[in-house]
């Protein structure tokens, strides 16, 4: 029994690494190349992490990031600021259905600020 349960949370973890939303990259295909020269197929999993970001204007959502794609993040100042910032056609679709979000949920922020200070 212990090894059925093994088994399929190796192939959760597997299944786990499917692509980084930020930069796309997916699994490479490789071989496993023995002393003896010896070759096997073998998957190359990236560095994935689940990034879980909190904002007040459209409340809690998840991305798969790789730790480069979480670098490039910080770099631009923060996921908000990296959607904003980055041409649609750079980004993939999760990405680009936040920054729909984002960018629905900032103009009615300044909806409600222009008609709270013109009252």
């Amino acid at each position: 029994m212990e090894i059925l349960l093994t088994y399929f949370n190796l192939r959760s973890i597997i299944s786990f690494m499917s692509y980084c939303a930020i930069l796309g990259k997916k699994k490479m295909r490789g071989n496993n190349v023995s002393h003896a020269n010896n070759k096997t197929k073998r998957d190359f999993l990236g560095n994935i992490h689940v990034l879980t970001t909190k904002n007040p204007l459209i409340g809690k959502f998840r991305l798969k990031v790789s730790a480069h794609g979480m670098r490039t993040i910080e770099k631009k100042g923060g996921i908000i600021n990296f959607l904003i910032t980055s041409k649609k056609r750079n980004l993939t679709e999760e990405c680009q259905r936040y920054k729909k979000r984002i960018i629905k949920s900032m103009e009615k922020a300044e909806q409600k600020a222009s008609a709270s200070t013109s009252s």
